[in-house]
C-alpha cells in the first residue's frame, strides 16, 4: 500500500513538473494560437486560461463597438456600455486576470463594479483620467493581491456633497512598487493622500511630482522594505525632506534622484548615509531663475555602486571625480548629459580607479571636448556594450572602437550633431569600412547586436 501511496504522489509531481514546461511554451506562443492550443484538452486549457486571460481591456475594437452601438450614442455612454459587457463578459475569468490599465471615464457605480468584479488584480495602472477621491478608494478597497501600482497624470477631487466615503482605505500589504507621476489635487483631498501613505511592505517607490511632497511622510522614519527610491519635483526649494529619507533609510540599494535643487548638502548626505547603494542616478530638473550654482561637495568614502549616471550638469569636475574614484565595483555608466546651465562643453579630465572593469558605457561626446573624451577611453578594453553619440573628430574614435573594443557585444552609434551632407557621407563610409569590411576589428567575432541611428552605411561608397 505504501508503494502504491508513493507511486501517485510521484504522479502528481510528474504531472506539475509536466504542466510546469508547458506553461513555459505557452507564454512564448503567440495569442491567435495560445486560444486554439486551449480547446485541445482539459490540463491545457487549465494552463492556457491563466496566460490568456492575464490582462484584458475594456473597450473592444472600433469595428465591432459601431455594429453593436447606435451611431448617436455619446462616447461616456458607448464607454459605460462597453465597461458592463466587459464585466459580463470576463467575470467568470476574473482569478486569471492580473493585469490592467484603467484610462478611461466611467461612472463611479461602473468603475465600483469593475474592480469589484475584477477584485484579483495585482498590476494596475491608472492614467489620464480625473475622479473624485471616493471613487478612487472605492475601486481601491476590493484589490486585496495588489502588488503594483502606478499612477500616472491623474486628477484626483475632494467632493462635498454626495460623498459617500468617510475614511481612508489602507493599501494591501502584498503591496510591492508604487509609482506616482504628474497627480493634480483639488480641494485637499487628505484622503486620498492618506491612502496612498497607508503602504507598509514597499520595495520601490517612484515619485516624479511638481507640487507638493505629502507622499515622502511615510519614509521620514524608517522604512525597512524599501529598496529603490526615485524622486523627480522641480518645485522642492528644501531639501530637508530628502535629506531625512536618506538619514531613516540606509539600506536603499538604488536611488533615482532629480530635485531641481541639487546642492552639496545632498551630495554629503548620500554619501554618508546610503552606504548600501548599488544603482545611483541622478539628474536635474531646469526651473527658470533657479540657482545654478556649481555642486562641489565630494564623495569621501569607498561605495558598493555597479550602476551610476551623471546627467547632473550642475556637478564640478572635482565631485564627479570623488564619485567615479569611490566605485571600485563600477560595470555600467551613463553620461549622456545635455548641458542646461553652462554655456559651453565640458573639459573635465575623468579619474576612474584602477580596480575599475567597465561593462557598459552610455555618452555623448558632443558635450564633452575632446581631451575628456580621451580620458574615457582607456575604459573601452572591458566594456560589453556601448552606446555612444560620436565626437565632432569621429574618426579617431571610430578606429579606437575598433581596435580596443575585445570584448563588445553590443554597439550602438548615433552621428554628431555637425554630420550632415558631405561628413555624413564620409561618416557612413568610416562605418562601412570598419564595422563590415575591415577583418582586424577586434569586436567583429564578439558583437551580437548594431543599432546604427540616423545613419545609412548602406548608401555609402564602400
Amino acid at each position: 500500500k505504501k508503494v502504491v501511496a508513493k507511486s501517485k504522489e510521484c504522479l502528481q509531481k510528474d504531472i506539475w513538473s509536466i504542466n510546469s514546461i508547458i506553461s513555459n511554451i505557452f507564454a512564448y506562443t503567440e495569442f491567435k494560437d495560445l486560444v486554439k492550443l486551449n480547446t485541445v484538452c482539459k490540463r491545457w486549457n487549465n494552463v492556457a486560461n491563466p496566460i490568456i486571460y492575464r490582462s484584458i481591456k475594456l473597450q473592444r475594437r472600433r469595428a465591432f463597438q459601431n455594429k453593436d452601438h447606435e451611431k448617436n450614442l455619446v462616447k461616456s455612454a458607448k464607454t459605460g456600455a462597453e465597461a458592463e459587457l466587459c464585466i459580463s463578459n470576463n467575470a467568470k475569468h476574473a482569478p486569471f486576470i492580473k493585469d490592467f490599465k484603467f484610462s478611461e471615464y466611467l461612472k463611479p457605480q461602473t468603475a465600483i463594479k469593475f474592480f469589484e468584479t475584477f477584485r484579483f488584480i495585482s498590476n494596475l495602472t491608472i492614467e489620464r483620467v480625473s475622479m473624485s477621491q471616493d471613487q478612487f478608494i472605492s475601486m481601491i478597497i476590493p484589490l486585496s493581491q495588489l502588488q503594483e501600482l502606478n499612477l500616472r497624470s491623474i486628477g484626483i477631487k475632494k467632493i462635498v456633497a454626495k460623498k459617500y466615503i468617510t475614511e481612508p482605505a489602507v493599501l494591501p500589504q502584498s503591496l510591492k512598487k508604487l509609482s506616482l507621476e504628474h497627480i493634480d489635487l483639488y480641494k485637499n483631498p487628505e484622503l486620498f493622500i492618506q491612502t496612498i501613505n497607508s503602504h507598509m511592505n514597499l520595495i520601490e517607490f517612484k515619485y516624479n511630482y511638481y507640487k507638493t511632497v505629502e507622499f515622502l511622510d511615510p519614509f521620514l522614519k524608517n522604512y525597512p522594505t524599501l529598496k529603490s527610491f526615485e524622486f523627480n519635483n522641480a518645485q522642492l526649494d528644501d531639501t530637508q525632506s530628502l535629506i531625512k529619507v536618506f538619514q531613516f533609510n540606509p539600506q536603499l540599494t538604488c536611488l533615482k534622484s532629480g530635485p531641481s535643487n541639487f546642492n552639496n548638502n545632498l551630495i554629503s548626505n548620500i554619501n554618508h548615509h546610503l552606504t548600501n547603494l548599488e544603482e545611483f542616478s541622478f539628474k536635474e530638473i531646469y526651473v527658470h531663475n533657479r540657482d545654478a550654482s556649481t555642486v562641489v561637495s565630494k564623495f569621501s568614502q569607498f561605495t558598493n555602486i555597479k550602476k551610476l549616471s551623471l546627467s547632473n550638469d550642475k556637478l564640478s569636475e572635482c565631485t564627479i571625480n570623488s564619485i567615479l574614484l569611490n566605485c571600485p565595483d563600477l560595470e555600467e555608466l551613463n553620461l549622456r548629459s545635455e548641458s542646461i546651465y553652462r554655456a559651453s562643453i565640458s573639459n573635465i579630465s575623468f579619474k576612474f580607479p584602477t580596480t575599475i572593469k567597465l561593462k557598459k558605457l552610455t555618452i555623448n561626446c558632443d558635450y564633452y571636448t575632446k581631451s575628456s573624451f580621451d580620458t574615457i577611453l582607456p575604459m573601452f578594453s572591458h566594456l560589453k556594450e556601448l552606446n555612444i553619440k560620436l565626437p565632432i573628430e569621429w574618426k579617431d574614435c571610430i578606429q579606437y572602437i575598433a581596435r580596443k573594443c575585445t570584448k563588445l557585444e553590443y554597439l550602438t552609434i548615433l552621428p554628431p550633431k555637425t554630420a550632415y551632407g558631405q561628413e555624413m557621407d564620409r561618416l557612413n563610409q568610416e562605418l562601412h569600412q570598419n564595422i563590415f569590411l575591415n577583418s582586424n576589428s577586434v569586436y567583429k567575432s564578439t558583437l551580437k547586436h548594431l543599432t546604427l541611428n540616423g545613419l545609412n552605411i548602406y548608401e555609402s561608397n564602400g
